[in-house]
């Protein structure tokens, strides 16, 4: 299997991490490149933190100058159980968009069902 092209462009993602009843979203460069001038767009607003901060408007998503290579950030969004008792939507699509070292373009669009995690089970608190 040839997996060399995956290592020469950056290849920027966003995804959703459930964590023991916790949500993040997690912004990684999947590569072994440089990402540069990373700008993320949400096509619903949602938000987090208990719903005291709209988490698709943070500044990390419309400023994040630089990405190195396999690195990531995770975020944390919401507890779960807040999360889906708020009318939030559960399904996004992130639009993502960032610069090569050469300064070529790339983008990607990906599509998250948040609802999946909704019927998991966690542990909210232990006495």
């Amino acid at each position: 299997m040839d997996t060399g092209h995956f290592f020469n462009f950056p290849n920027v993602i966003v995804d959703v991490l459930f964590d023991k009843g916790l949500l993040y979203l997690v912004i990684k460069n999947h590569s072994h490149a440089e990402a540069f001038d990373i700008q993320i767009a949400f096509d619903k607003e949602f938000s987090g933190v208990q719903g005291t901060r709209k988490i698709s408007n943070l500044e990390i998503f419309k400023h994040l100058t630089y990405l190195a290579p396999m690195k990531e950030i995770p975020i944390f969004w919401d507890v779960a159980l807040a999360y889906f008792s708020r009318d939030e939507p559960t399904d996004l699509t992130v639009r993502i968009s960032w610069s090569d070292l050469d300064g070529k373009d790339h983008a990607k669009s990906i599509s998250h069902n948040i609802g999946i995690y909704r019927e998991l089970g966690y542990i909210t608190n232990i006495e």
